[in-house]
């Protein structure tokens, strides 16, 4: 981090600051039994960067959470990523927000490579079906 970077990390549900605010999102029992969860971190890093960090399952229950999160507050000049490093699962809802995501020019980082691959998968699919409807 840049000298004179200040870092804080802001828990996006109740919107206090510091290390301690990173708050889980619990699931109800998913097909298997256990519940689901997934825990968003807002991480701002000085005034160039705004990086909402994920772990755990990222499904499509926890989707108006990320989104909210990924909102810009502050500055519009601020670059957003989402972080995905830690996500363990991504499920097919989830992983077409993360298709919308990329789209709004918002850097997602450490895309697991099944993930991406998925994401690949669908968007050359997509295309395809459009050539076909055109032809």
């Amino acid at each position: 981090m840049a000298a004179g970077a200040s870092k804080t990390r802001k828990n996006v549900r109740s919107g206090v600051t510091g290390i301690r605010d990173a708050h889980p999102v619990r699931a109800e029992a998913g097909k298997g039994g256990a519940p689901g969860m997934l825990k968003i971190i807002h991480d701002t890093e000085g005034t160039e960067i705004t990086r909402v960090s994920l772990y755990g399952r990222f499904t499509g229950e926890y989707l108006a959470e990320v989104a909210k999160a990924l909102t810009v507050n502050g500055s519009p000049n601020k670059a957003l990523a989402l972080d995905l490093m830690n996500v363990t699962f991504v499920d097919r809802v989830a992983m077409e927000f993360l298709c919308s995501v990329k789209s709004r020019n918002i850097k997602v980082e450490n895309l697991p490579s099944y993930v991406a691959r998925w994401i690949k998968q669908e968007t050359s699919n997509e295309s395809a079906n459009y050539k076909a409807l055109d032809g």
